[in-house]
């Protein structure tokens, strides 16, 4: 299994379909790296810039010999190529793919491809699409779902392998399973944000002090309504009825929230949802495994950022993620620097501190 795959390939160069080739030809540089894509200039860059060993503008040949297929397009386009691949790819191929919904790809997958097709879906992403965007680390702590159908797991559990040498934290669970709590986690936040900033620009038409004053707890919970619309369309599309449950679901709790407002009876109401965001690992990608902390503040100058990670060097506390989390322009920032364990937590905000710093291991 050491020895697998031994050719690879990407079926999609864009953001997660790069970053993964990058990963890939960073980690594991004896893989052969096929790579089909629709756009000739992106064939082009990813040669040019060697993320591929060869590209192709035909999917039968860049498939064919490949130990494992990676659909990293749009969902659309992910269910109109399993049926291209049913006499393209090898009888031992693993077949996987990177769509954001996975009930209707993997049912798709399981009718051509049998147990040999293993539903997946990275929780990683950017604000920006396309292989200029490709990250080699955006898989590294990220939660990474499989979603095997069929009966046997030998397929799920050697791709559950290979993605874990990538530096995701994988996680095995049904095609349901996944679009049910991701219609709660992810796609309801989505339009909730898309909900909240469309009433507040409504209100804002008649008094702009609505916009001066949606500051910071209002940009936080909104973020998300920055993306586009065609990013979403397929995944709101495909995941319909699972959305509109939770969404149904929210307006009930909403309307609870209602009554407690007027009998001015919502500390329990508070103290539960408190509670419950305390308990959420804190970590910039995925769930799993929870990292610990070190809180940093960190001056306004020129290199500061490099004497922090050479003083971790030093006494070689690795840094497992980095994440920003205010700034002030000026004056200075506050980072989370994640590490693995709590005691190299400890040790390396001593350090820090010894060496000048307001550094303190977060709890």
């Amino acid at each position: 299994m050491s020895n697998w795959p031994q050719k690879i390939c990407m079926v999609g160069l864009g953001l997660i379909g790069g970053s993964m080739a990058m990963a890939i030809r960073r980690l594991h540089p004896h893989i052969k790296l096929h790579a089909f894509d629709v756009d000739e200039k992106t064939r082009k860059l990813a040669e040019d810039r060697d993320i591929v060993h060869q590209s192709f503008d035909d999917i039968s040949p860049a498939v064919a010999d490949c130990d494992l297929i990676i659909l990293a397009a749009p969902v659309d386009a992910i269910v109109s190529l399993l049926p291209q691949l049913a006499n393209s790819v090898k009888s031992d191929a693993i077949v996987t793919d990177v769509g954001s919904t996975k009930n209707r790809i993997c049912q798709d997958g399981q009718a051509v491809l049998g147990d040999r097709f293993v539903g997946g879906h990275p929780l990683a992403g950017g604000e920006q699409n396309g292989l200029e965007a490709a990250d080699p680390f955006l898989f590294e702590n990220a939660l990474y779902a499989l979603t095997p159908v069929g009966t046997s797991t030998d397929s799920a559990d050697q791709l559950k392998v290979f993605i874990d040498s990538l530096g995701a934290q994988t996680l095995i669970l049904s095609p349901q399973d996944h679009d049910t709590i991701l219609a709660h986690v992810s796609h309801l936040p989505q339009l909730v944000a898309t909900a909240l900033c469309d009433l507040v620009r409504d209100r804002a038409t008649t008094n702009p002090l609505y916009r001066e004053l949606a500051a910071g707890g209002f940009k936080d919970l909104t973020r998300v309504a920055a993306s586009p619309y065609s990013m979403w369309k397929s995944v709101l599309r495909d995941n319909q009825a699972l959305i509109d449950s939770a969404l149904a679901a929210l307006q009930d709790r909403i309307q609870l929230i209602r009554y407690e407002l007027r009998d001015q009876q919502l500390d329990g109401r508070f103290e539960q949802a408190g509670q419950f965001r305390r308990e959420l690992p804190w970590r910039s990608k995925g769930l799993l495994k929870p990292l610990h902390r070190i809180a940093l503040v960190l001056e306004d100058r020129p290199g500061a950022l490099v004497e922090v990670l050479q003083v971790l060097a030093q006494h070689e506390i690795n840094l497992k993620d980095l994440e920003l989390r205010k700034t002030r322009e000026g004056d200075g920032s506050t980072f989370h620097i994640y590490v693995e364990s709590k005691d190299a937590a400890a040790q390396g905000a001593h350090h820090l501190k010894q060496a000048g710093w307001e550094a303190n291991q977060v709890t």
